[in-house]
């Protein structure tokens, strides 16, 4: 129960962090891994000879998971459609919940995103705008072969920008709250 409340309590400084400045800190992301690389070898603390490598095993299983969850995140980042610290937050989200939950949290965080943007986009009359530079983005990729960017701020602004590290946070807390009412 204490690394739900821990978890939770990550999973808020990131949505009040990333809400008001749309950047999640490294430090914030740091102290999160580390404290659920512990909660992973605290999850695993004694094997049936009550031995100390449990806890080992258990943190370098949460380390990987985190590490393995970064890769998927990497290609996003690379055409700039989500920040580092989202990346990074979904790794960390794994690292806690493990990769069914974990990815259950990622993909709500990801659909709750989504209807965010489009929301935002139709109230702010930019949807068609929005779309067509999508289409031109994939066609000019797709013609070059040369990956660019997909956002840039000085270019493209704030308008159509969602705090996504909300999102995941929002998601992810939602299936921790179900995981932990059906357990």
């Amino acid at each position: 129960m204490l690394k739900f409340w821990v978890f939770m309590i990550f999973l808020a400084a990131v949505s009040v962090w990333d809400g008001k400045t749309k950047k999640i800190p490294n430090w914030l992301i740091v102290g999160g891994a580390t404290v659920g690389i512990l909660f992973g070898g605290a999850g695993m603390a004694w094997n049936e000879m009550g031995e100390v490598p449990g806890i080992v095993l258990g943190a370098a299983l949460a380390a990987l998971r985190m590490f393995t969850a970064v890769l998927p995140g990497l290609a996003l980042y690379r055409f700039r459609m989500v920040g580092a610290g989202d990346v990074k937050l979904a790794a960390v989200i794994v690292g806690f919940m493990g990769y069914g939950a974990g990815g259950a949290g990622i993909l709500a965080g990801l659909c709750l995103g989504a209807v965010w943007a489009l929301v935002r986009m139709v109230q702010r009359g930019i949807m068609r705008r929005r779309f067509c530079y999508l289409i031109g983005y994939v066609r000019r990729v797709l013609l070059t072969g040369k990956i660019e960017a997909y956002y840039d701020r000085s270019r493209d602004g704030e308008e159509a920008v969602i705090p996504l590290g909300v999102c995941l946070a929002v998601g992810a807390a939602a299936v921790a709250v179900v995981w932990c009412l059906c357990a």
